[in-house]
């Protein structure tokens, strides 16, 4: 979609797919719209590999008169590349949307013209160059489609299964609610991003077998965003624990109608609480979330179809893919260019 509101754009990945080898350029040289050049300096293909792949893009890089340059949750590409590119007096943007300040993050803002993220829980930087523009999520994949609550809730979670996610906390609230006699079951979907997350999931399958031998508990591994919409649709509600940055699942949830019950911070201040009566602050998880789930089932269908209507707007206002491409591009200077 930027590629639409440049001449061409370059794009530097360690990574390209199968698929994408099929339908991009991997040729610098190219004249199309979308060039893709391979470059993994990570530490994982060695000292020597990286500092080989850093020159020979930068070798690239010199015969090209870039208007901007803007990395994309890539801190550490913003450290490589930065200094080069402030030198040519390129203008640079970061995208950064964590709430983790990294010390990557500091060194990386040292040389760009501005810094974007989603919200202000999600940028932990203090700064003029800082800008929020909300989330990117894209309500073309995630049409909104709300519907009444089944006898038997359907409760789902998607992204990826680390600790930080929470997930135990989700399985906590479901043996609440079956506690109470209330049917309901739990989807998760999503797989583990380091050995450390995969050890957390293997804890999570063992603790909690009795729930899964009887289908109440439900773990699937990630799958595409594009597919992600069927697996919403028949589930009753969204549940989630991160405490972190604006996850943009909460965003995609909100947009297809389903009701959000989470203990994320940037949501809640954004898009508000089902249990009015409750204290802001949390401090037991599954309590809160638990508190949250009730109050929600409390509402009669008209109650909740407007407090679901609010909240599609709000997130179809703020944090559409449309959006946030729109207020990128005022950001990034597409009138100033980098010196040959």
């Amino acid at each position: 979609m930027l590629a639409k509101h440049f001449d061409q754009v370059f794009v530097v990945t360690p990574r390209v797919g199968i698929k994408e080898r099929g339908i991009y350029t991997l040729d610098p040289a190219s004249k199309d719209s979308i060039v893709v050049i391979e470059g993994n300096f990570s530490r994982s293909v060695g000292f020597l590999s990286s500092i080989k792949s850093y020159f020979r893009i930068l070798n690239v890089f010199r015969r090209i008169r870039f208007s901007s340059v803007f990395y994309f949750m890539t801190e550490t590409s913003a450290i490589y590349f930065g200094f080069y590119f402030f030198v040519r007096s390129c203008p640079q943007t970061l995208w950064y949307a964590h709430a983790h300040k990294s010390l990557r993050l500091i060194l990386a803002s040292i040389f760009m013209n501005s810094i974007c993220s989603s919200t202000k829980s999600s940028m932990p930087l203090k700064s003029r160059r800082v800008s929020l523009i909300g989330q990117m999520a894209d309500p073309r994949l995630f049409p909104y489609s709300p519907k009444s609550l089944s006898k038997n809730l359907k409760l789902v979670h998607f992204g990826r299964f680390d600790e930080s996610k929470n997930i135990g906390v989700l399985i906590q609230v479901l043996n609440r609610l079956i506690q109470e006699g209330i049917k309901a079951s739990l989807l998760v979907i999503g797989s583990p991003t380091t050995h450390k997350s995969r050890i957390y999931q293997s804890k999570i399958k063992q603790e909690f077998q009795d729930l899964i031998e009887v289908g109440l508990l439900k773990i699937l591994p990630s799958q595409p965003r594009a597919e992600m919409r069927g697996f919403l649709s028949r589930c009753d509600v969204f549940i989630h624990a991160f405490q972190g940055s604006l996850d943009k699942t909460l965003i995609e949830s909100t947009l297809m109608g389903l009701p959000v019950i989470t203990l994320n911070q940037g949501y809640l201040n954004e898009f508000g609480k089902w249990n009015k009566s409750g204290d802001n602050v949390v401090l037991d998880f599954d309590f809160f979330l638990f508190q949250e789930l009730i109050a929600m089932r409390e509402m009669n269908e008209v109650e909740l179809r407007r407090e679901v209507d609010n909240r599609h707007q709000i997130a179809l206002r703020d944090h559409s893919l449309d959006k946030w491409l729109s207020n990128l591009l005022l950001i990034i200077d597409k009138k100033s260019h980098c010196p040959k």
